[in-house]
């Protein structure tokens, strides 16, 4: 592996648009007849491999850990917002597009059923006949 000075002569890219919002600049370089002194070998010669993946590596630590993070503050967010949505128990019906309101905030206590009827159970109302 060499260290090429980004003005040397055959050295040319190409940037690259990625959908990714970082600051992070993505190119496809191309090496054409690039010439370099044997001063700018990187570590010993025929171990570039090695060279690069010691530096690779903690890349792909870096990224994996990036996304547990996000993966973690998106289940976070889904659960508070889950705990903070009203609950809706039993069947939907017709009068209530999302389903009934949960015991105490808007039951109605001529209807039978809900999670208020009076027993601690949940009592279904027999359903109308359709048209």
């Amino acid at each position: 592996m060499f260290i090429v000075p980004v003005d040397a002569p055959g050295l040319s890219g190409n940037r690259l648009e990625v959908a990714a919002q970082i600051p992070d600049r993505q190119f496809t370089v191309f090496y054409d007849d690039v010439r370099v002194p044997a001063s700018a070998l990187i570590g010993a010669e025929g171990q570039g491999w090695r060279q690069l993946f010691d530096g690779v590596n903690p890349e792909r630590i870096t990224a994996a850990a990036l996304g547990v993070g996000i993966g973690r503050y998106a289940v976070a967010v889904a659960a508070d917002y889950a705990r903070t949505q009203p609950r809706r128990v039993g069947p939907a019906d017709r009068d209530s597009p999302g389903g009934r309101p949960p015991a105490g905030q808007g039951q109605d206590p001529d209807r039978t059923g809900g999670p208020d009827d009076g027993q601690g159970g949940l009592a279904v109302r027999p359903r109308r006949a359709r048209r």
